[in-house]
């Protein structure tokens, strides 16, 4: 014979934890224990109830109980659950656990194989560059740069963009200019101590002797 009641309290399991592990009422699993079959359901959910608490209590639901009413009502057939009834449906048996666990693994991996093809197709693909054409007809390719300079003092610079002037001539003080380009910038000034230079937002700090005449050429964030 299988004691429920000493069973559960050998594992140190109160009725409300496996009222929740099972879905089983509180009610019914007192009545399971103490053998009060007027208050369980009748037929098969009784012997689906107790079949459930055997089973979780890791015992053998095959095996002979003092419950042997619940034996006679559903010999030679298996329990189930009408899915009218107002009785709450156990578990799935543990056979089945292993299926849907299988199932549901499956199902996430596949998902991640497929969420990884995905990301490796964007990371491949190329990004799109700006193209432009200088002055001569002649492609270029490379990212939109920006050189802003500021004059401190009036200075003399000339600005040729892609091949074109952009700007010669004195650049007062305390004025500004920017200019843009895809391919090349290159910024003639006649004393690089009066200016102030930024290549794409960064402030350039040119070497040399300042005093002197001197050429930057930017280059795709290159500077010569």
């Amino acid at each position: 014979m299988i004691e429920l009641r000493h069973e559960r309290e050998r594992r140190g399991w109160t009725l409300d934890d496996v009222a929740d592990r099972t879905r089983i009422p509180r009610r019914y699993l007192e009545a399971l224990e103490d053998g009060n079959h007027d208050v369980l359901p009748p037929g098969p959910f009784l012997r689906g109830y107790l079949r459930q608490y055997l089973e979780f209590l890791g015992q053998d639901p095959d095996a002979p109980t003092d419950d042997a009413s619940a034996e006679g009502n559903v010999e030679g057939e298996d329990s189930h659950f009408d899915e009218d009834s107002d009785y709450p449906s156990p578990i799935p048996p543990r056979s089945e656990v292993p299926l849907i666990r299988l199932v549901v693994t499956g199902f996430v991996i596949t998902l991640v194989i497929v969420l990884s093809l995905q990301l490796g197709e964007r990371l491949i693909t190329p990004s799109p560059v700006a193209v432009a054409s200088n002055a001569g007809g002649t492609a270029s390719i490379g990212p939109l740069q920006k050189v802003r300079i500021h004059a401190g003092e009036d200075v003399s610079i000339q600005v040729t963009s892609d091949g074109e002037v952009a700007f010669t001539g004195t650049l007062p003080a305390t004025e500004t200019k920017e200019f843009e380009s895809n391919r090349r910038i290159a910024v003639d000034i006649g004393d690089l101590r009066w200016v102030t230079i930024h290549y794409n937002g960064e402030r350039i700090e040119p070497l040399g002797n300042l005093s002197k005449k001197r050429r930057i050429v930017f280059i795709h964030d290159g500077m010569e």
